[in-house]
């Protein structure tokens, strides 16, 4: 099992509906939400999992930061320390 699928199985196990149809195709579904918010951060800032989400989310919310971070490629977005309680996007290099 790769990094990924460990982290779905891991998602599966806390939600199984993030991946249902009417959830992983819906905007508006948590995953897409997720993705679109770590698709707009800035570079630089520091984000705190527990100001992001409340308790009851904030296991399946870094799970879902950890797979965008395996499956988005291009992207420098890190957890800050092994907790996985912070994360930033680094500055990319481009231009340089």
């Amino acid at each position: 099992m790769n990094q990924q699928e460990a982290i779905i199985t891991e998602i599966m196990k806390i939600d199984a509906s993030v991946f249902s149809d009417d959830q992983y195709f819906n905007p508006d579904g948590y995953l897409n939400k997720i993705y679109r918010f770590l698709n707009k951060i800035k570079p630089g800032k520091v984000y705190t999992v527990s100001n992001l989400a409340n308790a009851e989310t904030k296991q399946l919310f870094t799970e879902i930061v950890k797979l965008y971070i395996c499956e988005v490629k291009h992207t420098t977005i890190i957890f800050i320390r092994d907790d996985y309680k912070q994360f930033r996007k680094n500055p990319t290099q481009e231009g340089k």
